[in-house]
């Protein structure tokens, strides 16, 4: 998860004022910990994390706020919070959720 796109999250929320650029400087810390603050307010067991994990805690929680799973909000990158990253970025580019598969599925049902 890149920093930038954090910034642009905080940004359209309205908890970061300084410029896109890539950087997790204090501006974006702050931001990151007023957004925790204000999607958990009564849990601050995150406030021991380090930064990495809140802010990877913050992204966790504005995927589960547009209704895409990203596993537990534990600020942790694991496949689940990749898949959720990467379904985020595919709604950004193209404004809808990426389409359902499934595995192949044999025509003939297996023998018994």
């Amino acid at each position: 998860m890149d920093i930038k796109s954090i910034q642009e999250v905080l940004k359209e929320k309205h908890l970061y004022h300084g410029r896109i650029d890539g950087i997790a400087g204090p501006m974006t810390r702050a931001a990151v910990i007023k957004g925790l603050k204000s999607y958990m307010p009564g849990d601050q067991a995150w406030a021991k994390w380090p930064a990495v994990r809140q802010r990877v805690a913050f992204m966790q929680l504005h995927f589960d706020s547009l209704d895409i799973d990203s596993g537990p909000i534990d600020g942790w990158i694991g496949p689940q919070t990749l898949h959720a990253f990467e379904e985020w970025q595919h709604i950004q580019r193209t404004g809808k959720r990426p389409e359902l598969w499934r595995d192949d599925v044999p025509d003939d049902p297996a023998p018994t």
